[in-house]
């Protein structure tokens, strides 16, 4: 659980990366802060999981070979889906890009 949870600090950094591609770009008609809300809920709601799934490892609620990496693994579903829905998803199924 103790190495879980080293782990998990450098693969936040890493998550939350590829996270702040997509809640980077915003068009001129939206404010220059709109996303920003969204990137800080996104940390918040990523340290607190961490916390309270490695609370629960400890305690022998979820099994060690699951560990805290669900928790990774939902934020880096999150985050593609934003990448997806970014550039298009019509794109990655029918392989045509989409007029901008």
């Amino acid at each position: 659980a103790e190495l879980q949870w080293r782990i998990s600090s450098a693969l936040m950094c890493l998550v939350l990366a590829v996270a702040a591609v997509p809640l980077s770009i915003t068009s001129h008609r939206q404010s220059r802060y709109g996303k920003l809300a969204i990137a800080i809920v996104l940390y918040v709601a990523l340290t607190n999981l961490l916390t309270v799934s490695r609370n629960w490892l400890f305690e022998e609620k979820i099994p060690p070979w699951l560990g805290l990496w669900w928790v990774h693994g939902a934020v880096l579903l999150i985050a593609v889906v934003l990448l997806l829905r970014q550039s298009g998803i019509r794109h990655w199924w029918h392989g045509r890009t989409m007029a901008r």
